[in-house]
């Protein structure tokens, strides 16, 4: 199993391709999207429904957290509805996943925890609980190119677009 985790699209068209692309070459089971997927928070944009499209390709695989630029209006044009925090259990460990701009009650039941919101990868353990942020697709900080990553069993690995490893945490 391997979920691939992206955010911060904010409407970047083709930084977002370059995910959906490797989401399917690599034969990726699921995708979750932590929020700020569009432009701008009230108008769609002609790269906003070229996203929207890729996601339909997708619906089935696909889950969406609620970004602090993200609406109403938006959910409505997305295959499945946003959620503030999304928990899964994978291989006995417990994972929130949330966009990162609001509070995450009780973080010492996950094992893993999972944001974007601030566009900065981050990859550590601290305890007991690994911290992941994947960075951003569309308006990366402190790099030069978006980035992502993908939970698989054994290892958390953080990639750029071109599809390089930026940094990996053995599980």
């Amino acid at each position: 199993m391997k979920i691939l985790v992206a955010s911060d699209i904010h409407g970047k068209y083709d930084s977002f391709k370059k995910v959906v692309d490797f989401f399917i070459n690599e034969a990726i089971d699921e995708m979750i999207v932590l929020g700020d997927i569009f432009s701008t928070t009230y108008d769609i944009s002609v790269q906003d429904k070229s996203i929207i499209n890729e996601f339909w390709t997708i619906a089935d695989k696909i889950c969406f957290c609620l970004g602090n630029n993200d609406s109403k209006y938006h959910e409505d044009l997305l295959p499945t509805s946003m959620n503030t925090i999304i928990e899964k259990n994978f291989n006995d460990k417990l994972i929130c996943f949330s966009h990162g701009h609001l509070y995450i009650p009780n973080k010492n039941k996950y094992n893993i925890i999972v944001t974007g919101h601030t566009h900065k990868v981050e990859l550590y353990k601290d305890s007991s609980i690994i911290y992941l942020n994947p960075g951003s697709v569309g308006r990366p900080i402190l790099l030069n190119i978006g980035s992502f990553a993908v939970i698989s069993d054994k290892v958390i690995t953080i990639f750029d677009l071109n599809y390089n490893v930026i940094d990996e945490l053995k599980l």
